[in-house]
């Protein structure tokens, strides 16, 4: 099955766990197909970019800034 979390915040390091975080490495590790969805401010001077962050894909959208 394959699972999409929309989320505001999306933390690239692996040892920052959250409540979501940990969500999304249970499905995760329960085999499933694991999107997430979240916002890189315009701040940050990135793109939007799609990365595969460990076995989770991560779909960072540029936006404004909050």
């Amino acid at each position: 099955m394959k699972v999409l979390f929309l989320l505001l915040d999306y933390s690239k390091d692996e040892n920052h766990l959250g409540l979501y975080k940990e969500l999304v490495y249970e499905f995760r590790d329960r085999g499933q197909e694991v999107y997430v969805a979240t916002m890189s401010e315009k701040k940050y001077g990135f793109e939007t970019q799609l990365s595969k962050e460990g076995e989770v894909n991560v779909l960072r959208i540029k936006t404004g800034n909050m």
